[in-house]
């Protein structure tokens, strides 16, 4: 082969080479891309799920059965019940399901994989907006393939419908280039639903704080004031009805008594069962988590 045509051939490998990176950037950086691999997800766990999985398991689909299911038939009926432990919303979205599927079962498998599914598009799309839609690709499907991020697809409960919902309250304002009155409204309206699902999703609160303070710097202090006073003023919009109905029923408007899971953790787990440590007579003295934390201030910090 002559010289003139190895430069040739060389020149036809590069250009093809640069042809397909281009055409492969135009595919990753789509916007439908985040869309289709999350339908793809959708459709494979939906087919192992609604193949396999006929009866519920003895892991998180207990507290399905025996705790969410009655709420959410309850709900249906027009009572409303307060659990001790979590808020409303994840009845509320059984019962709606539920009205257009017609069985609970089915309705909390299909709220799993659709959270799951929503958790992967996002995902996408903020990694894509931090780095690089290679980077994004490379997330998305190694969460897909993750087996405890399967298991909570696959599983009916609280998990994936929670992370969905905190997940996109952080991507609110992490996906767009900058941050607007929109992106921070809706940021609090997750932030709230994240609330009323488990309790414990006001630790996003404190993380949308550091957030607008690592985004907006220390020097634009008034923007900062106005988007973290707009962020509160929706989450509490979003959580005051429950709010009120808690503090009309059980006097608080925060009301939840998590702080038994923290003490059991703290002083009970290594030596004796749940049920034991709290109806066996020796804790009465804890009735609050003010009373918990003062109780050894140093042990509660250290061990949250």
């Amino acid at each position: 082969m002559s010289k003139i045509q190895k430069n040739t051939t060389k020149k036809v490998n590069t250009s093809q080479s640069s042809s397909l990176f281009e055409k492969t950037d135009l595919i990753l950086s789509h916007s439908f891309t985040p869309y289709v691999l999350g339908a793809l997800y959708f459709v494979v766990m939906s087919v192992i799920s609604f193949s396999f999985h006929k009866v519920g398991d003895y892991g998180v689909e207990t507290d399905f059965f025996w705790t969410y299911v009655p709420n959410a038939k309850e709900l249906a009926q027009g009572i409303v019940t307060i659990d001790s432990f979590r808020g409303p919303m994840y009845p509320i979205a059984l019962a709606f399901v539920e009205f257009f599927v017609g069985d609970f079962f089915i309705s909390g498998m299909l709220l799993a994989l659709v959270s799951a599914s929503v958790f992967l598009v996002l995902s996408y799309k903020v990694i894509n907006s931090l780095f690089n839609p290679y980077i994004a690709l490379v997330v998305v499907l190694v969460t897909a393939a993750n087996q405890t991020f399967v298991q909570y697809t696959y599983s009916s409960g609280t998990d994936m419908f929670f992370n969905m919902l905190a997940f996109s309250a952080i991507a609110m304002v992490l996906i767009p280039k900058s941050v607007t009155l929109k992106s921070v409204i809706m940021a609090g309206v997750f932030t709230g639903l994240a609330y009323l699902t488990r309790y414990n999703g006001v630790f996003l609160i404190a993380g949308f704080v550091i957030a607008m303070l690592l985004i907006l710097r220390p020097i634009q202090w008034k923007n900062l004031a106005l988007q973290l006073g707009a962020y509160i003023a929706v989450f509490f919009v979003v959580i005051t009805p429950w709010g009120l109905h808690t503090l009309a029923q059980k006097g608080s408007f925060f009301f939840n008594t998590n702080y038994m899971n923290i003490a059991y953790e703290m002083y009970g787990k290594s030596q004796m069962s749940w049920d034991q440590f709290w109806y066996g007579g020796g804790n009465k003295e804890i009735t609050s988590l003010t009373d918990l934390i003062f109780r050894d201030v140093g042990k509660f910090f250290s061990h949250i």
